[in-house]
């Protein structure tokens, strides 16, 4: 039987991660919406949020990083907060909800010349912890998933410089990228099913064991 069978859900944040996940939860039964941008997003009536918010880096070190960066990186927080609170109310009514933010994609730790990306992962956390602890009592778990996954970033930057790539993904225990839809949106559902029922305020790693035995590389630095 189709794990998500009869659930309605919301992906949004249409790039290969977003739609790998909407892709394995249609497979399992769900009915998806797939939303590109989050004004194009309507989280009423749902079982599972996810948000995939964080975009593209803006890469440049931190001394020139600019106030703008930061501001648009993490104004995409407050959307994803928002968005929540949207969300919740019906969750609350049905007895209770999934909510799963996609974070960042290489790992817990941060990433050189990402500033204003990196502190807006790292916002997610708290976000993520802050409605477990105050949505629990209502049946909503929210999780915080972090992705290593083969992705057109990952390509192009194995492209310009495929010795570095390649000895990054060797030095993940799993020895490869994970796949959007199996591998990504595997996790994913796990977070979705009624498996993970007591699982709450977690960040789960998909990512082959790299944020523990690789160090953290940003491979939109070496695709340009």
């Amino acid at each position: 039987m189709a794990e998500l069978a009869g659930m309605h859900v919301l992906v949004v944040g249409g790039d290969e991660i977003g739609r790998g996940i909407a892709k394995r939860f249609t497979r399992e039964g769900a009915s998806v919406s797939l939303a590109d941008a989050m004004d194009n997003a309507a989280p009423n009536a749902l079982d599972i949020l996810v948000l995939n918010i964080l975009g593209a880096p803006n890469l440049a070190p931190l001394e020139t990083q600019s106030p703008a960066a930061f501001d648009a990186a993490l104004q995409r927080v407050v959307a994803c907060a928002r968005m929540m609170q949207a969300a919740a109310p019906a969750m609350r009514a049905r007895g209770g909800g999934r909510i799963i933010l996609i974070g960042h994609r290489y790992g817990e730790t941060v990433g050189e010349g990402i500033g204003a990306y990196n502190a807006a992962a790292y916002a997610l956390v708290g976000l993520t912890r802050t409605a477990a602890i105050e949505w629990g009592k209502w049946g909503i778990t929210t999780n915080l998933l972090l992705p290593f996954a083969d992705t057109s970033e990952l390509r192009a930057a194995r492209e310009k410089r495929p010795k570095i790539i390649d000895l990054f993904t060797g030095q993940v225990p799993l020895r490869r990228a994970g796949d959007p839809v199996e591998d990504i949106g595997g996790a994913a559902l796990f977070l979705a099913s009624a498996d993970s029922a007591f699982v709450n305020g977690q960040i789960v790693h998909a990512d082959g064991g790299q944020h523990i035995a690789a160090p953290v590389l940003n491979p939109i630095k070496y695709a340009t």
